[in-house]
């Protein structure tokens, strides 16, 4: 940083942060050296860690396990910038480990040891949306990047049994098999693990300009989202509610003030309402995101992005060669299941008028229970496979996304779209009327983009086959979709193999992320009347695991109706 000699407030910053970190080692060291217990051997060692850190990058595993944690410590609660991943794991690691080995610094078993207090570390700071980390990968020769430390990795994350941290693994045609097999096992144990496809993921990116390089060495953050290492930010600021325009469009319908003579035309509004939001949620954006430096500076971040400090510039703000702009879609299924619902009703079967209908919903179905059910379990659903149902999610999907990938943000970027709403299925549910599809005011709307609770009536084949539909490259930076399998469906040697060819069939229809859940409706029923019982139970939610007992009752149902129906 002192080799930056422009007097801008940028570089006074920075230079404040840095000199901040060195005080702050400064400080650990001397605390340490003056503890009662400063000549025990664990305690030597973080003496000599935080010296080495002191004067230059580290130099064993050990070291990287401890930046790891300062980092975290001053950027989290100090700079109020969260860290959002600790790296390529096994890869990053893999050379120091073998030199420790080599030099007689540490043993596996040693490692093992320090990699566990490192999870629990972790584990007791508790972030509820989880510390993330990866593991794999592909060399530029295009052999794997797994190596015999992520197996040892891998057993310390299954023996530690947390919620969190959480792990995402590459996955790829490249995968040892010793890999697939350990990841898959665990995840029939409920590991905090998320399966990407490396393919899918480059892919994606290719809308939006990167390299083929650059998408070989995809950096993985957050749940599942994913960027050009150390070459690219994202934001993700927003979320554009798609069964919206349904709802307005019913609620004009209830009160004469719209009608539609076909579903085309009904759809061409529902169209042109979803682009008004879309474009202004993109002008808002523009507007508060020039604001980023000034009410949040990434000081941490900024003072490890060799571009940010050429430009002089924020690394949060524009300081990387891409600078995307999340806008993410929230109940994709439920937007897709209430206009097949209007279609069907409405226009086709004709068993009920536009006006008719906008009333019955304004009243929240009151008085026409035996329609909202015929509605609400009408086959014709997104995500079991259906051709009719699948063609119009195609269409929603890219209608949506192609008025946003690639437009110009407010910091030098372009926006993109991704496939996540985690809680806020929930929180908007609760704030969203009635829709079409047989859902009830402030229900919650379908989650990420996994089709509606209820309407995977063909299991797990057919939702996956649905979900095959939309293309990766409608969500630069991620999207997941959530699958419930019950565990008699991978039980054993062959329900291993089974669970392979799900999640390689997932891949091939151009799936990138899958958030898994394996249990039985009779295991959670089990759970929520004797609690007690399974203090330890994991379930996952978006891109993390948290412990069943945790989740309030109406999700728990949720969870609990869906496995239902993929069981049956």
């Amino acid at each position: 940083v002192d080799s930056y000699t422009q007097n801008t407030p940028f570089y006074r910053a920075e230079k404040r942060a840095a000199a901040a970190m060195m005080r702050f080692l400064d400080r650990l060291i001397a605390t340490a050296k003056a503890h009662p217990e400063a000549d025990s051997y664990w305690m030597k060692r973080e003496i000599e860690s935080l010296e080495r850190l002191c004067v230059g990058p580290p130099k064993t595993v050990f070291d990287i396990m401890q930046f790891t944690m300062v980092y975290f410590i001053l950027s989290e609660p100090l700079n109020y910038f969260q860290v959002r991943t600790f790296d390529n794991i096994d890869v990053r690691w893999w050379p120091y480990y073998q030199a420790d080995l080599a030099a007689g610094r540490t043993t596996e078993a040693e490692f093992r040891e320090e990699f566990r207090h490192f999870l629990w570390q972790f584990g007791s700071i508790d972030n509820y949306w989880g510390h993330p980390m990866y593991l794999g990968g592909t060399n530029k020769d295009g052999t794997s990047a797994y190596n015999p430390l992520s197996l040892v990795i891998l057993d310390v994350i299954e023996k530690t049994a947390l919620p969190t941290p959480k792990f995402q693994l590459k996955m790829a045609k490249n995968t040892p098999d010793e890999i697939w097999w350990k990841a898959l096992d665990m995840l029939r144990k409920h590991s905090p693990l998320c399966l990407m496809s490396e393919e899918n993921m480059a892919r994606s990116m290719k809308p939006v300009g990167l390299t083929d390089e650059e998408c070989r060495d995809l950096l993985i953050w957050g749940c599942f989202e994913y960027l050009p290492r150390a070459k690219g930010n994202c934001t993700s600021a927003s979320r554009v509610i798609l069964p919206q325009p349904v709802v307005e469009l019913m609620s004009k319908a209830a009160k004469g003030e719209f009608s539609a003579a076909t579903f085309e035309d009904f759809k061409r509004e529902y169209f042109r309402i979803l682009h008004a939001n879309t474009d202004r949620t993109a002008e808002i954006l523009r507007k508060v995101e020039a604001h980023l430096a000034e009410v949040n500076p990434a000081l941490m971040l900024s003072l490890a992005v060799g571009d940010a400090l050429e430009k002089g510039v924020d690394a949060f703000s524009r300081g990387y060669k891409y600078n995307f702009t999340t806008i993410s879609e929230l109940g994709f299924a439920t937007a897709v299941d209430s206009l097949l619902a209007v279609k069907e009703f409405v226009y086709d079967k004709k068993a009920v008028s536009l006006a008719e209908l906008g009333r019955i919903l304004d009243a929240d179905w009151e008085g026409h229970e035996e329609l909202r059910l015929r509605m609400k379990n009408s086959r014709l659903k997104w995500g079991c496979g259906n051709p009719v149902a699948d063609s119009l999610a195609k269409e929603v999907i890219e209608t949506y996304t192609s008025n946003v990938i690639g437009k110009p943000n407010g910091r030098g970027g372009v926006f993109v779209c991704y496939g996540l709403n985690a809680r806020g299925s929930f929180n908007v549910g609760r704030l969203t009327g009635a829709t079409p599809d047989g859902r009830k005011c402030g229900d919650h709307l379908s989650k990420n983009m996994a089709p509606s609770v209820g309407a995977e009536t063909e299991g797990i084949t057919g939702s996956i086959k649905s979900y095959g539909a939309i293309a990766p490259e409608n969500f630069p930076c991620g999207s997941i979709y959530d699958v419930m399998i019950h565990p008699s469906t991978v039980a054993g040697d062959k329900g291993l193999k089974t669970f392979r060819t799900l999640v390689e069939r997932f891949y091939a229809g151009g799936g990138v992320a899958l958030n898994i859940n394996i249990v039985s409706p009779e295991t959670l029923r089990d759970a929520q009347k004797h609690p007690e019982k399974y203090e330890n139970l994991q379930v996952r939610v978006a891109g993390w695991n948290v412990r069943w007992n945790d989740i309030p009752r109406k999700e728990q149902d949720e969870y609990i109706a869906r496995i239902e129906t993929v069981g049956r």
